[in-house]
């Protein structure tokens, strides 16, 4: 029976996929077995470590009756106390540590042992918490009950004991068995993957000494149709180089298109930099208006504050017209008293005459004072309306000022968009014209260049189906082994020398 490829190929799986599935289930069976022995140690481990918290306990209850009998001894009640009450908690943490160990499913012989250690548990206990419940005790009854505690506590001591040395012994024996297992493993796994690794060996050293020949005859057929449309490929070339010679005289005819387009893309540039320069001006502007606007708002400022002042000096001129007249008053007064004095008020009577008439004429002044301020304070209000309504103006302005300026930026871009787009069609043209010109020249060549590729195609292709065919794959598509048509003579006439080649058999292995 003849194998074809695939069937070797999948001959050297089948032998790697058992060789590995034994493997596999050596090392699986292995692993359980480990992680059985593991749990085992585990569980050892567990009971030993509660076997030896209640060892502890064991250990510190009688601690605690030596305490509790001493401290009644001495007469301390408060260790006495203490003592009972750690006796109480050290009994607790006994029963449960051992209670611990029940519930583990421990092997038949250990747990066998754990059962001698109940009755003397709780006889100890029981003596412990009698010799702990009450300070005064008879001395034979107090004698009793410590023959009866230490009777109990070395019963309890040696079943503690052997449950003790029953767990180590089954540690030590389950971790011999352990690691004599994985010795076996280790062994049997070396001489399995040895084993297979051979197989292996011979069966691909089978598989690649009865695989190359075939292939090898079919490389040669290749060759040999290579080497065919390596000379259509010449063709094709040569076609190529005429097409790149084309295309640079279309290179050389499209010159003055680009040069157009250049003078084309200088205008732009050149408005590009007036819109620019433009731009920058109404820029200028812009600051020079927003510049006059803040010192107008500065006048405005300028002219509150002199109308304030003004205010303010009219309020002091008010106030030296009251004085005034509070003085003319007082000189009238001041007369009237000189009269009445008579030649001895005569002099004081000439001061208030002056007083007076000094009062009068600050008064007089006064009141001008007071006529001009108003009228300086009307037209420091016509100054500041003035000032407000310009720089109202001034305001509006800035915003055109602004509004012409944003206007100039965005003819700027639009400016410098014109240009790019110039430069893109400029590209456009010339890609354009490069990919047009002389196509339809070259057609009829590239078509009898084509046909003889076609041919060497078909020849391919049936070199194809029958590798297909060797390498087994059952669904390949039929391919056509009717000769296609000749194309140029001596292309035709080197096919029909090659095709007897192409007969022979590859189905041998």
């Amino acid at each position: 029976m003849q194998l074809n490829v695939t069937h070797k190929i999948f001959l050297v799986t089948l032998t790697a996929g058992v060789a590995l599935a034994a493997l596999g289930g050596m090392v699986l069976g292995t692993f359980n077995k480990v992680v059985h022995t593991n749990d085992e140690l585990a569980l050892l481990n567990e009971a030993l470590k509660n076997h030896q918290s209640a060892d502890m306990m064991h250990d510190a209850i009688r601690g605690d009756v030596i305490s509790f009998r001493l401290a009644v001894a001495t007469g301390d009640k408060a260790f006495a106390q203490e003592s009972a009450q750690d006796l109480i908690s050290h009994g607790d943490d006994l029963k449960t540590h051992i209670a611990a160990n029940a519930a583990l499913a421990l092997p038949k012989h250990i747990s066998a042992l754990l059962e001698p250690t109940y009755r003397p548990l709780e006889t100890y206990l029981a003596a412990g918490q009698k010799l702990t419940a009450a300070q005064d005790i008879e001395p034979a009854k107090l004698a009793a009950l410590l023959n009866t505690f230490n009777t109990a506590f070395e019963d309890l001591e040696g079943a503690m004991g052997d449950v003790s040395d029953a767990l180590i012994d089954s540690m030590k024996t389950t971790q011999a068995a352990s690691a004599s297992f994985v010795s076996g493993f280790k062994r049997s796994l070396l001489i399995g993957f040895s084993i297979a690794a051979i197989l292996l060996i011979v069966v691909s050293l089978l598989v690649a000494r009865s695989v190359p020949r075939p292939f090898a005859l079919i490389i040669s057929e290749l060759a040999q149709t290579s080497s065919l449309n390596a000379s259509a490929a010449a063709l094709v070339a040569q076609t190529s180089n005429e097409l790149a010679d084309s295309s640079n005289h279309q290179a050389a005819s499209l010159e003055q298109v680009g040069a157009s387009l250049e003078e084309v893309a200088g205008m732009t540039a050149r408005n590009t930099t007036h819109a620019e320069r433009a731009k920058t001006l109404s820029g200028s502007a812009r600051h020079g208006v927003d510049a006059g606007n803040q010192n107008m708002q500065r006048m405005v400022s300028a002219m509150d504050a002199i109308k304030k002042a003004s205010e303010e000096i009219a309020a002091i001129l008010k106030t030296i017209d009251e004085i005034a007249f509070q003085t003319n008053i007082l000189a009238l007064n001041a007369a009237v008293e000189a009269a009445r004095a008579g030649e001895a008020g005569a002099g004081f009577a000439v001061v208030a005459d002056e007083v007076r008439a000094l009062a009068q004429r600050s008064a007089k002044a006064a009141s001008e004072v007071e006529g001009r301020i108003t009228d300086a304070i009307q037209r420091s209000d016509s100054g500041v309306a003035i000032c407000s309504e310009v720089s109202t103006q001034l305001s509006s302005i800035a915003a055109q000022v602004r509004e012409v300026d944003d206007l100039m930026a965005e003819i700027a871009s639009a400016s410098q968009e014109q240009a790019q787009n110039t430069a893109q069609v400029n590209s456009a043209v010339s890609q354009m014209d490069s990919s047009v010109q002389r196509t339809a020249a070259q057609a009829e060549e590239s078509s009898s260049t084509a046909s003889d590729l076609s041919e060497q195609s078909r020849a391919l292709e049936s070199i194809v189906k029958r590798l297909s065919d060797l390498v087994g794959r059952s669904g390949a598509a039929a391919v056509s082994s009717t000769p296609a048509p000749a194309g140029r003579a001596s292309r035709g006439k080197t096919s029909a020398k090659a095709q007897p080649a192409r007969e022979a058999s590859f189905a041998e292995f």
